[in-house]
């Protein structure tokens, strides 16, 4: 009986073992692994595959900046209200195509604010 119940136990725990959850650090990995992913793309192919699309971008060296601003985020507590949002600088360069957004390569990427809802 006893080696039964053993047995039991020891197959409910290898089901729970892969359902856990992440750390902010590994949710911030995995979401730099996925805006990584992008380097070497076109801003074209970028909002092709995320849905985003500048709001605006500025020259810089040898290429643009293309700003990406997420959703708003509100939040309060204990009587104080504020509202956030995300804002992805997507480094590019021009490459042969022209400059329309297939001609912008991108090169990096910095981000700030609650950037976890930017569906990437």
């Amino acid at each position: 009986m006893r080696c039964k119940s053993l047995g039991r136990f020891a197959g409910i725990a290898a089901l729970l073992a892969p359902v856990s959850c992440q750390t902010m650090e590994q949710v911030e990995e995995d979401r730099s692994a996925r805006i990584s992913a992008f380097q070497g793309s076109t801003m074209a192919d970028f909002s092709g595959e995320t849905g985003l699309t500048a709001s605006s971008l500025y020259p810089i060296t040898g290429g643009r900046v293309f700003v990406v601003d997420g959703p708003p985020v509100a939040w309060s507590y204990g009587g104080y209200s504020n509202v956030t949002a995300s804002r992805l600088l997507i480094q590019t360069e021009l490459n042969e195509r022209g400059a329309t957004a297939d001609g912008w390569t991108i090169g990096g990427t910095t981000r700030t604010g609650p950037c976890q809802l930017l569906p990437i």
